[in-house]
């Protein structure tokens, strides 16, 4: 009886919470883009290995940007890596004016990952090719964007003068015959995405700083130390008295479909780096064995209770699990109404479909499971594979094992796990 009523306890608290974060975000001011006077002496910062599905279209999607002045850099792994077609073809077809900037890595550091040793490489082009450059945004090459990202992004950084970084989000939108895999990765990354909104944490996919602020907090070092390159970010600004702010209007929508083995490998991943950056991650482990824990518990004695034939355990267990999968549910679905009506990228709001929510009550056990077993491989975590190469966890960093080109590797199913 007691874990009945501390499991269904838990689950209302939860989406008590989410409630609040509902409102909370509805509250949120809608920051206005930068005015078109000032729209002056800005790049976008792009690293990028392997090619990605949506590359082609993120490129012409950023030299489509509604803003006066931009350049494009972007730092390719290797000249024969598969990306580096399409970006033969962008800037024959799309690129008129010659904003498109494209170089390849030239010095694979030991000391960080391929991303954070491309993002030095490209920054320090920028700060030495254009000394009256002001702002920069660093995008991921699977983001879908929109022609007024970038005067979005650098509008809310000169909102106020104390803030040293500004970014986005992502969240995790399933279709309505989307499999387990999909919807378990929405359903954490819901969670993750309150946490990082919350406490205002930067987010890699589409964040922007000053020149000035780069320079002063010497972030091009620091990243030549990195796993990741937002890991360290918010601590530096801390050090620099500057504050970092995620603006919920810039929330991405992700529509790709994933299986579970998938979602297990990126979310040991992000929790890896979320390790090795994050004081807070042992919070996060901690969170993981309590809620485990309940799950086991309640379905340990919903099992023995049918064994011995205590229907009335049974009965109260069975009741248990449905209350607080309908109350994760809606948890669930409170954020993903939060963000959809807050997004600029949502375009169009609709309601979970029925099929959706059911799915979803499966799905919130499965979501449990995967995220139990990706927090304790990230515990565990001595070595990291991400794009085709292998990384040692090394104290509060990583080292590359070995510089292999992206064209040479036998991917296989690492095609697939090129997202963050």
């Amino acid at each position: 009886m007691g874990i009945s009523i501390l499991i269904t306890a838990s689950a209302l608290l939860q989406f008590l919470i989410t409630v609040a974060f509902y409102f909370y975000m509805r509250r949120q001011k809608r920051i206005p883009a930068l005015p078109s006077d000032r729209q002056e002496a800005a790049w976008i910062l792009m690293s990028v290995r392997g090619c990605d599905p949506s590359l082609k279209s993120c490129i012409e999607g950023l030299l489509s940007q509604k803003f006066r002045q931009f350049q494009i850099c972007v730092v390719v792994d290797h000249i024969d890596d598969p990306a580096m077609r399409v970006m033969q073809e962008v800037r024959s077809s799309c690129d008129s004016d010659g904003r498109l900037s494209v170089r390849v890595l030239q010095n694979p550091l030991p000391t960080c990952t391929l991303k954070c040793s491309a993002l030095a490489e490209g920054m320090e082009f920028i700060l030495e090719s254009d000394p009256s450059a002001q702002y920069v945004a660093m995008i991921d090459a699977d983001l879908g964007t929109n022609e007024n990202l970038l005067a979005d992004l650098i509008g809310a950084l000169e909102s106020d003068p104390q803030i040293g970084v500004v970014s986005g989000n992502q969240w995790f939108e399933p279709e309505v015959d989307a499999g387990f895999g999909t919807i378990a990765r929405s359903m954490w990354y819901a969670g993750a995405l309150f946490f990082s909104i919350l406490f205002q944490n930067p987010w890699a996919g589409a964040f922007a700083m000053r020149t000035k602020t780069v320079r002063q907090a010497g972030l091009i070092d620091v990243w030549r130390n990195s796993a990741v390159d937002d890991g360290p970010v918010k601590g530096l600004m801390e050090q620099h008295k500057l504050s970092c702010r995620s603006i919920p209007q810039l929330v991405m929508i992700n529509r790709e479909s994933c299986t579970l083995g998938f979602v297990c490998r990126w979310m040991t991943r992000i929790l890896t780096w979320s390790k090795i950056h994050e004081p807070t991650f042992w919070v996060t482990a901690l969170q993981m064995t309590f809620s485990s824990a309940l799950i086991i518990g309640i379905f340990g004695i919903l099992a023995w209770s049918i064994v011995f034939g205590d229907w009335y355990t049974a009965t109260v267990s069975s009741i248990a699990i449905v209350v607080s999968g309908i109350l994760s549910v809606l948890a669930w679905t409170t954020i993903r109404r939060a963000v959809l009506e807050t997004s600029s990228a949502a375009k169009m709001f609709r309601s979970v479909a029925p099929i959706l929510f059911v799915k979803a009550l499966f799905a919130v056990a499965v979501a449990q499971g995967v995220y139990s077993i990706a927090c304790v491989g990230a515990m565990l975590s001595r070595r990291v594979q991400w794009r085709g190469v292998h990384y040692r966890v090394v104290n509060r960093g990583v080292e590359l094992e070995e510089y292999v080109p992206f064209s040479a590797v036998e991917t296989g199913g690492e095609n697939r796990d090129l997202s963050i």
